[in-house]
C-alpha cells in the first residue's frame, strides 16, 4: 500500500473540482495498514479518511482517543469549537458530540 493515496487521491479531486470541490458530497475512504502522520497530509475539502473513527457528521470523525484528548482539553478550559468549513457556523465540539464532553 503507497502512503502518497491520500495526495493522489486529493490532487484527482482538486483537479477535477477545486479544493472544495467535493464540500458537498463527500467521499470516505476506510483504509486498512498503517502509515505516519503523512498519510492524510494533503486533503482535499471533501475527503475523509476514518480508519477506526465514528463519523460525529458529514466531515467530522472522533476516535475514543480523540474523544480522551479533547475532554483532556475541555478540563483545562480549552473551547474546542468545530467549523466544517468556512462559511458553517462553528459549534463546540462537546455539542457536537456528547460523548467527548466532560463528565458532570
Amino acid at each position: 500500500f503507497n502512503r502518497s493515496i491520500g495526495a493522489r487521491i486529493s490532487g484527482e479531486i482538486a483537479r477535477r473540482w477545486g479544493n472544495y470541490g467535493m464540500s458537498n458530497s463527500p467521499l470516505t475512504v476506510k483504509l486498512s495498514g498503517s502509515a505516519g502522520q503523512s498519510f492524510g497530509v494533503w486533503n482535499a475539502g471533501g475527503l475523509h479518511y476514518a480508519p477506526g473513527k465514528d463519523k460525529i457528521n458529514e466531515y467530522i470523525y472522533l476516535s475514543d482517543t480523540d474523544r480522551a484528548a479533547a475532554r483532556a482539553l475541555l478540563g483545562l478550559n480549552v473551547a474546542l469549537h468545530v467549523q466544517d468549513v468556512p462559511a458553517a457556523r462553528a459549534v463546540p465540539l462537546d455539542e457536537l458530540d456528547p460523548r467527548s464532553a466532560l463528565p458532570s
